[in-house]
């Protein structure tokens, strides 16, 4: 995954897809999600997003003001499985593509975290 020279380049094995950043309307980290459903090349034929991701702890989606063409479809979203969520989301805010962080907090952790206070 690449953010220079004005493009979004993402590679996963022999599938790359491209699209120039401005076409970046937002993004999204979601997550994590069950291994069986997240790795690897996918495109859901409900919406017809692709997924580029070899881990299951998370994605960063990418929705497109323009449909991306990727061999014979038109992508409307793009979520890539990077090691470094956080720091892919930080670059794209600070190339003025807004966002959000809405992963899922297990109970486990949400165990850990210290209690609120009103």
């Amino acid at each position: 995954m690449s953010l220079k020279d004005g493009w979004m380049v993402a590679r996963f094995g022999a599938a790359t897809m491209r699209t120039p950043i401005g076409n970046i309307e937002r993004w999204r980290i979601e997550g994590p999600f069950h291994w069986l459903t997240a790795i690897g090349v996918r495109r859901s034929i409900r919406h017809g997003d692709v997924s580029f991701a070899g881990s299951a702890h998370g994605g960063l989606r990418m929705d497109f003001r323009e449909r991306v063409r990727w061999s014979l479809f038109h992508v409307p979203a793009l979520y890539v499985g990077v090691d470094d969520l956080t720091g892919l989301a930080a670059e794209l805010t600070r190339l003025g593509i807004p966002g959000e962080d809405v992963r899922k907090v297990s109970e486990r952790e949400a165990s850990r975290l210290p209690a609120s206070v009103d």
